[in-house]
């Protein structure tokens, strides 16, 4: 990332969907990931997301190495906030022709 800029959400983008995915509720495994995402490195995507501030939790089935990483929603929105706010940054972004 560039100096003096902040990070945003590109609409278009897997890391955008992903993260769309778990600000819904909803909660994700590698194998899911593919399946519905075509990514392969989920990992790396939720070390991403959470290097931004997001709070996102790793769980395991008894057993499994298969990490199923969720949002808590007891995080007192804070996770919604940043989505809010990064989303809404990159819709005006485009809207101004930034790249």
């Amino acid at each position: 990332m560039k100096r003096g800029t902040k990070p945003h959400h590109n609409p278009k983008s897997k890391s955008t969907a992903i993260l769309k995915h778990l600000v819904s509720g909803k909660a994700l495994t590698s194998v899911d990931a593919f399946k519905d995402f075509y990514t392969t490195r989920l990992s790396a995507v939720i070390k991403n997301f959470r290097d931004l501030g997001y709070k996102i939790e790793s769980n395991y089935k008894p057993n499994s190495k298969l990490a199923i990483y969720s949002m808590n929603p007891n995080d007192d929105g804070i996770n919604v906030k940043l989505w809010d706010e990064r989303y809404h940054q990159s819709q005006s972004v485009k809207a101004k022709g930034v790249k």
